[in-house]
């Protein structure tokens, strides 16, 4: 209903209100909500509002919500910052979480190496049933941090984006920071060829699943000077001609307008296109 913003990050209030790493702010007033979570002193890495907005999944370096145990994910009811049982627990730093369309299984992507209470081993990228437990017929191997992902609407392709390293794999393939997964089985779509020359850390997939705007630390895209921002042809990679952008420093969060007619973009970046713009620009 774009009423209320959900926010994480290094702070200790919000419109001088006190709010430890998470809050949640009125569109309209600009004032916080009596939404308070507490997680031990530590602050969400990522986080992803359900669509009927009564859920918000949580991942980050915390070990409790709430004063119970959450190692590192958890999912919290908004209407009374209750947690649900949702409880996956991976072993290290979730960067990113994805639902599916009918929100009954969630991807989330990191750095991590186990999860669950019985301490699984899974490589970056995990699918979680709606009750936490982990769907292993979804196992791929990814060598390196996942810091992005974006889910096509028909629910077929999973496309990620991850660490600044050249040679990192998915599934043995070199394959360096881009690319697809089947989401049947965690294949990868080698069609989908698309590579950047450093870490990819934000994507936005337009409604019609034609287009897959990726921003990061790279240079270059398909070997092609690509200067942190790109739009790529879904089906095979390619890089689109008639979208050139640039920014002069990381592009770290992206999100399209719902008619796809507007991407917005945050980072470190100070200019974009050559133009001053400080940290936050549309395009």
């Amino acid at each position: 209903d774009v009423q209320i913003l959900y926010v994480g990050g290094y702070f200790d209030n919000l419109g001088a209100q006190p709010r430890n790493g998470i809050g949640a702010v009125d569109t309209t007033t600009g004032n916080p909500t009596d939404f308070i979570l507490d997680l031990g002193g530590y602050h969400p890495q990522t986080m992803k509002l359900s669509k009927d907005n009564s859920i918000l999944y949580l991942g980050g370096t915390f070990i409790t919500v709430g004063g119970q145990d959450r190692l590192k994910l958890a999912a919290v009811n908004t209407a009374d910052n209750s947690l649900t049982p949702w409880n996956p627990r991976a072993s290290l730093i979730p960067n990113v979480i994805a639902l599916n369309e009918d929100e009954s299984i969630a991807y989330v992507g990191g750095n991590f190496a186990s999860i669950g209470p019985s301490v699984r081993d899974v490589d970056n990228l995990i699918r979680v049933n709606i009750d936490g437990s982990l769907d292993t017929t979804f196992l791929p191997n990814v060598d390196a941090a996942v810091w992005s992902m974006a889910l096509s609407s028909d629910k077929q392709t999973l496309y990620i984006g991850g660490t600044g390293l050249i040679n990192n794999k998915i599934n043995g393939i070199p394959h360096a920071n881009l690319g697809a997964l089947n989401t049947v089985d965690g294949s990868l779509k080698q069609s989908f060829a698309a590579t950047a020359s450093a870490a990819v850390y934000t994507m936005a997939l337009s409604s019609d699943n034609n287009s897959l705007y990726v921003g990061g630390l790279f240079t270059k895209v398909n070997n092609q000077p690509t200067l942190r921002i790109a739009a790529l042809n879904t089906v095979d990679g390619s890089l689109k001609p008639e979208f050139q952008a640039s920014a002069n420093n990381n592009v770290n969060a992206s999100v399209l307008s719902a008619d796809n007619s507007t991407l917005y973009m945050g980072g470190l970046f100070t200019k974009v296109n050559n133009q001053p713009t400080l940290r936050i620009a549309a395009l």
